[in-house]
């Protein structure tokens, strides 16, 4: 991650673009990749945190997963013990289908969807805006850095 202040949010880094738009896009955000991922998600959080509902199934959702997942008791070869609902035994696979369904029911319920693709909207416009009015000129990359980037194996196998 880049620093904030002195870097990426510098003030007088961030210049109006000539013909160089899409160069300084590409550069940005292979550059500052981990700050655009930390606005993304920074962004999303907000966007639950400050709707409860939204919140409060979610960790509901969590808890119930955690518990199937985690904490539910399992056989001696790993799968889940089967559950009795009434007069009906449900396998370790019925168990998670029957939880996936009520999932994907509540996130539409409670606009899940439409909260992150907001959130992705509106990073992506902060995002392209900052890629774009940042210049590049400044961009320091030491060996270690571009070192652990580069591709490892060194050819077809």
């Amino acid at each position: 991650m880049r620093p904030w202040a002195t870097d990426f949010l510098a003030p007088t880094r961030f210049t109006k673009p000539n013909d160089d738009w899409t160069q300084r896009m590409k550069t940005n955000v292979a550059y500052y990749k981990a700050n655009y991922g930390a606005i993304f998600l920074a962004i999303t959080i907000f966007s639950i945190i400050s709707n409860p509902s939204l919140l409060i199934c979610l960790v509901v959702l969590g808890g119930a997963w955690g518990y199937l997942m985690i904490i539910r008791p399992r056989s001696e070869d790993g799968s889940l013990v089967p559950a009795t609902i009434g007069s009906r035994t449900l396998s370790g696979f019925e168990q998670k289908a029957a939880l996936a369904g009520i999932t994907i029911v509540v996130l539409l319920v409670t606009s899940l969807g439409s909260t992150i693709f907001w959130a992705l909207g509106v990073s992506c416009v902060a995002i392209g805006l900052h890629a774009v009015l940042h210049s590049t000129e400044f961009h320091e990359v030491d060996a270690e850095e571009f070192a652990a980037s580069a591709p490892r194996g060194g050819g077809a196998v």
